[in-house]
């Protein structure tokens, strides 16, 4: 049996397991309209989210070896899935970050978190078992959502138009997941914070990135960084993204079709989690913080943030409209640094190349 890394027992502070089931989140009424790009960095007030606990269990669901925490918006059709790998080599629960994957729900999506605390901390080996995660929820997540939410006309998940989204370790898997098994139906992927290596001294030698080269597959990307990731919040204790393991080094792997790096300079590591949690880490000292900052402005940044990089997808008026957002993100009223690859709404062929489908792995 492997044996865990110290600094994995950190998110144990954190954890926290609310009960199993089906949960009715209330949306959050804003002032801004939804019709408006801006509206996408407000949760959508027309449509309320279900939050269901799948737990991973042999007995009643063989082939499913990780928990998933789903976030189902009110909403009848097909509809894009988010796959959600947390923090900590998606050893925490995905309900965790529930402001933003409720937020994300809100405007269109399914949104299923992936996650177990036990098992092989090996990424590898977790990214080979996010494949059984996926036969599993193709075959079987639409019957769950028709047996646990309590609504007539429920969505229908359409996992041909699907996303890969992460944090921090987690991000390991999904790269992982990339490079060695192609991309399935992910048509983008979305990296929070994200870390290469097995731990945050980068003592074990296994990493997804390589300095230097590109990585074997072609996907549109977003990067979303925090400003203070490679800082260390104590003496003597490693950053939670160090800057050689970082945002920076996954951007510089990725192959231009396109892909989009936005950093929000004045926030944290785990600014990103809900309040409680982003209190916690604040008070603990995990991973730096600003504690004269608002952080849910920083959690609305990031979920309108993705949904303009998805939505430009769709057609040449969308991403019109959307791509200011892109380029100049204003929303958080405070230092962002933004570097992207080239991108023009083009009538004559796709807005963003390879958009329309997931390429095959480069080789």
């Amino acid at each position: 049996m492997e044996t865990r890394p110290a600094w994995t027992c950190l998110p144990i502070v954190l954890l926290a397991y609310p009960s199993a089931g089906r949960r009715f989140l209330k949306p959050v009424q804003v002032a801004q309209s939804v019709a408006s790009p801006l509206g996408l960095y407000y949760p959508n007030p027309a449509v309320s989210v279900s939050f269901v606990r799948i737990h991973h269990n042999p007995n009643v669901f063989a082939g499913l070896k990780f928990n998933l925490d789903v976030f189902v918006p009110r909403m009848s059709g097909f509809l894009p899935v988010i796959y959600f790998l947390p923090g900590f080599q998606a050893t925490i629960p995905a309900k965790l970050y529930s402001s933003i994957l409720k937020h994300l729900a809100s405007h269109g999506f399914v949104v299923v978190g992936v996650w177990r605390t036990l098992g092989s901390l090996n990424s590898d080996i977790r990214a080979i078992q996010l494949r059984k995660v996926l036969t599993w929820t193709q075959k079987h997540l639409e019957s769950q959502i028709k047996f646990t939410v309590g609504w007539p006309n429920k969505p229908r998940p359409n996992h041909a138009k699907s996303t890969l989204a992460c944090h921090s370790a987690g991000c390991h898997i999904a790269v992982s997941f990339l490079v060695n098994q192609g991309c399935a139906n992910f048509g983008s992927l979305v990296l929070m914070s994200p870390v290469d290596g097995k731990d945050p001294f980068g003592i074990v030698p296994k990493f997804v990135v390589t300095p230097y080269q590109l990585l074997p597959f072609s996907i549109p990307s977003l990067i979303l960084a925090a400003g203070l990731d490679p800082l260390p919040a104590k003496t003597f204790y490693p950053a939670c993204a160090p800057e050689d393991l970082g945002s920076m080094r996954f951007f510089d792997a990725l192959r231009d079709v396109p892909k989009w790096y936005i950093n929000a300079l004045e926030y944290g590591h785990f600014d990103l989690l809900d309040k409680l949690y982003a209190t916690g880490n604040q008070a603990l000292q995990l991973c730096p913080a600003n504690s004269a900052i608002d952080k849910s402005i920083y959690r609305q940044h990031l979920a309108g943030t993705m949904l303009a990089f998805l939505g430009s997808f769709e057609n040449v008026q969308t991403c019109l409209s959307l791509l200011p957002l892109l380029q100049s993100p204003t929303f958080l009223g405070s230092a962002v640094v933004v570097v992207n690859s080239t991108l023009a709404c083009d009538r004559s062929r796709p807005p963003i190349p390879g958009a329309d489908r997931c390429a095959s792995p480069v080789r």
